[in-house]
């Protein structure tokens, strides 16, 4: 609970400094970046095959790459891109304490432009996310996995419970 209390806390200075289209008023992105801040996008099978080709990558070394593991509930896994310090969290599971992590944002995020660097071609969440609009936290079926998926992409298996 205090987790989630420091983050809005930090997520909302964020947002002094790079106000949301929702802020401004707008009914349109304003590349604001703060979607990226606050969550990074989570990834379907269809995105992973669409990003790690036009990233000139396999599926297996884009995962090994660029994303983590998370869960709602210790079940259903999917993958979801790292923040720029979670290398350590490459092809793993995400611990929740991790998840909260407002200091660092998504990877492809290009802080220098305020800009997603894989924009053309970003998660099916990504696309779904508009600020301005109130909306109900995201959560699409196709981006559930199996454990069976994850391993063939080069996952291990452990989940961070399991290494305690």
């Amino acid at each position: 609970m205090f987790q989630q209390m420091l983050f809005q806390m930090r997520l909302q200075a964020k947002m002094d400094t790079y106000p949301t289209s929702k802020m401004e008023g707008l009914d349109y992105c304003n590349s604001c970046g703060i979607c990226c801040w606050r969550r990074p996008c989570s990834f379907t099978p269809e995105d992973l095959k669409r990003v790690s080709e036009h990233m000139g990558m396999t599926e297996s070394e884009f995962f090994k790459k660029y994303l983590a593991i998370d869960s709602p509930d210790g079940k259903k896994l999917y993958m979801i891109a790292t923040r720029k310090d979670q290398e350590d969290l490459l092809a793993k599971y995400i611990p929740s304490d991790r998840t909260f992590d407002i200091d660092t944002p998504c990877v492809f995020l290009d802080e220098k432009e305020n800009q997603c660097k894989i924009h053309e071609v970003k998660p099916k969440e990504g696309k779904a996310f508009e600020c301005w609009v109130d909306q109900k936290p995201y959560d699409d079926p196709d981006k559930y996995v199996t454990e069976e998926y994850l391993r063939a992409l080069g996952w291990d298996g452990n989940k961070y419970w399991d290494e305690e």
